[in-house]
């Protein structure tokens, strides 16, 4: 198998641990290790007898029911990030939030129905656990906030990722091929200061293992300060020392897979990453890719 089948195969090899079939578009964008062009690629899904493409999807040979599951996740999904946008478009109103948009599989529309829904955030910078506090009362107000625990999380709100401005980098741990995925599938609802275009640019790493994702750039709504949004600033900042001992001391009491610091506050009920990777890695072996 050349590097151009390889690469093909590798990345629909991915999406299988997902029960994801792919678009021709999709197999280009989230094309791992080669940037190739999309006529190259999609010479390259035709030449492989591995591969079957049907009603614009491509998928392993075999796993053809995926290609039904794709659809009616899809429907699904849509309604999640129906709800997604309208809980966004009112946390967006605290003025400490400068990027906020869906993750996970509602971005992908691959949710399943009692999936809940995973939002990230990116604060202004000494403003994360302050503003983290804020959305969860919110939240808790409306109803939709997911608890630890909480075995039914259909449409439940989680807030899994929070960064501030000034931690946008992920760490040298986090440099692999789930989390350049999972990068560049955010979908952002909504953006102050070119947050997320900074976001990106500080994560260009990412575009050694996906190449092709440079391709990829969803455009938030934007919104500007008032003089009012400057003023509760101010007061964030104020309380945030509180704000982040006494909720850096309530997690560290059932803390698992969470990361948390100054600026960063990653939640994962249920980390993906391990089994993903060891997945991944499995299917490339069997292969032979």
């Amino acid at each position: 198998m050349d590097s151009n089948k390889k690469a093909v195969f590798k990345t629909l090899l991915y999406s299988d641990i997902f029960d994801y079939p792919l678009t021709e578009k999709e197999v280009f964008f989230f094309l791992h290790d080669k940037k190739l062009s999309v006529q190259t690629v999609r010479q390259t899904l035709e030449s492989l007898s591995s591969i079957v493409t049907k009603d614009g999807y491509s998928v392993l040979a075999g796993r053809e029911v995926l290609l039904t599951l794709r659809k009616k996740r899809e429907q699904v999904s849509k309604r999640k990030k129906e709800l997604a946008l309208r809980v966004s478009t009112l946390l967006f109103l605290f003025p400490s939030v400068y990027t906020i948009g869906v993750s996970g599989g509602v971005s992908m529309e691959n949710a399943e129905k009692d999936d809940d829904i995973d939002l990230f955030v990116i604060t202004a910078k000494g403003t994360l656990w302050t503003t983290r506090l804020f959305m969860l009362l919110f939240l808790q107000v409306l109803g939709k906030r997911r608890r630890r625990e909480e075995r039914n999380v259909n449409n439940t709100i989680c807030l899994n990722m929070f960064l501030d401005e000034e931690h946008l980098s992920f760490t040298e741990a986090r440099k692999d091929i789930y989390t350049a995925h999972e990068i560049v599938q955010l979908l952002p609802f909504y953006d102050r200061n070119e947050t997320y275009k900074r976001f990106l640019n500080k994560n260009d790493w990412v575009y050694r293992l996906l190449p092709n994702a440079r391709h990829i750039y969803r455009q938030p709504k934007t919104r500007t300060f008032s003089r009012f949004d400057y003023i509760i600033l101010r007061l964030f900042v104020l309380f945030e020392p509180v704000t982040r001992v006494l909720q850096r001391w309530y997690l560290s009491q059932h803390q698992t897979t969470e990361e948390v610091s100054r600026g960063v506050a990653a939640f994962h009920p249920s980390d993906h990453k391990e089994k993903t990777l060891q997945g991944y890695k499995e299917r490339c072996k069997t292969y032979g890719v």
